[in-house]
């Protein structure tokens, strides 16, 4: 998978994952939940793990009500 993220060198991640889930039209298995698939991320080194984090920290805080 690549992601639209930039480790420290600026470069787009790309990282190893397998689909755990999904949950799509035709096939909602939680109707609360949005569209999509979770991810499992194998074997990341650690810029790919700290960029990773670096997002979701961010994502959260910009979440927090």
């Amino acid at each position: 998978m690549t992601l639209p993220l930039a480790d420290e060198s600026g470069e787009k991640l790309r990282l190893a994952c397998e689909v755990v889930a999904t949950n799509v039209p035709g096939n909602l298995r939680r109707r609360n939940l949005p569209i999509g698939m979770g991810v499992r991320f194998l074997g990341l080194d650690t810029r790919a793990e700290r960029a990773l984090q670096g997002f979701t920290d961010a994502r959260a805080r910009e979440l927090t009500v």
